[in-house]
C-alpha cells in the first residue's frame, strides 16, 4: 500500500499499527482529532514522504516536536495548517508545489 486516506476518522486513537505498512509513501490523517498514540511509531515507514496531520489536535506536543527529525519527509502538514517540507521553515501559507521549482 503506497497511499492512505483516513480522513476524518474520528474513531482513530493508535496508530501505531500504520508502522508496519513498509510502502507507504503518503498518509493523510486531516481531522483525525482523536489520536493520541503512534506518531513516532510511523519512524518506521522508511518509504514515507508526504504526512497531513491537519486539525488532528490530540497529538500530544513532544510527538509533534519528533517530526523536526524527519528528514526523509517531503510534505508535512501540521495540526495548525503550517506546513513544513524540503527545508522550508513553517508557512502556512506557502504551497509546498512551489518549493520544487526553482
Amino acid at each position: 500500500m503506497m497511499h492512505l486516506d483516513l480522513t476524518c476518522c474520528h474513531g482513530l486513537r493508535d496508530i501505531t499499527p500504520l508502522s508496519s505498512l513498509a510502502s507507504l509513501r503518503t498518509l493523510s490523517l486531516c481531522n483525525c482529532d482523536n489520536i493520541t498514540t503512534g506518531i513516532a511509531a510511523l519512524l518506521a515507514c522508511s518509504s514515507l514522504r508526504d504526512l497531513d496531520i491537519i486539525r488532528c489536535e490530540g497529538i500530544p506536543s513532544q510527538d509533534l516536536a519528533s517530526l523536526a527529525a524527519w528528514t526523509q519527509l517531503e510534505s508535512l502538514v501540521m495540526p495548525d495548517g503550517s506546513r513544513r517540507g524540503n527545508g522550508l521553515p513553517v508557512a502556512g501559507s506557502i504551497p509546498l508545489a512551489g518549493a520544487h521549482h526553482h
